[in-house]
């Protein structure tokens, strides 16, 4: 999958960042939940590692 093979950088300009959990979908999409500080943030990516533009829609 291209998304093990290049990486995706999260950066929400905290040192306190914490990748939580991550789901592989069937379909190949990768959803991932983090937190920054007091925040969490989810997002789903394609399977070529691009953020999924209709996540959250």
């Amino acid at each position: 999958m291209a998304l093990e093979r290049r990486g995706v950088a999260l950066d929400f300009g905290t040192t306190e960042q914490s990748l939580s959990a991550v789901l592989v979908e069937a379909d190949g999409h990768v959803v991932v939940a983090s937190t920054a500080g007091d925040r969490i943030a989810p997002g789903r990516y394609t399977s070529d590692g691009k953020p999924d533009s209709a996540f959250g829609h």
